[in-house]
């Protein structure tokens, strides 16, 4: 997108792939680099985090915790579908409320 906006309108590029060159490809690459490595050290912990939880007695804090861990990598979850991504949802304590009109009025109400 960086090349795409600083060239200049009407001239050809000799960049077939896209990408840009000099000291911004270069920032770039290194930005995807390290995302890369960022990314396997976070599915690392998150192997270790997925069995820890089984072992939290309180469903309610079961839930909070993947629900914090959704809130942050809940792509990253779903990506690489791993078992703890949630798909996305209102909840009220424990329980997944439905959104509809007529659910949502009976639940405000009580």
């Amino acid at each position: 997108m960086h090349r795409n906006i600083a060239r200049v309108p009407g001239m050809t590029s000799s960049q077939e792939n896209g990408r840009t060159s000099g000291v911004t490809g270069f920032v770039y690459r290194t930005v995807r680099g390290v995302t890369r490595v960022v990314g396997g050290g976070v599915d690392a912990a998150l192997a270790l985090v997925s069995p820890a939880l089984a072992d939290v007695p309180s469903p309610r804090a079961r839930g909070a915790i993947v629900a914090a861990l959704n809130g942050v990598l809940g792509d990253h979850l779903e990506e690489t579908n791993n078992p703890l991504a949630t798909k996305m949802q209102l909840r009220s304590a424990t329980q997944a409320l439905s959104l509809s009109r007529e659910a949502l009025a009976k639940y405000s109400s009580s």
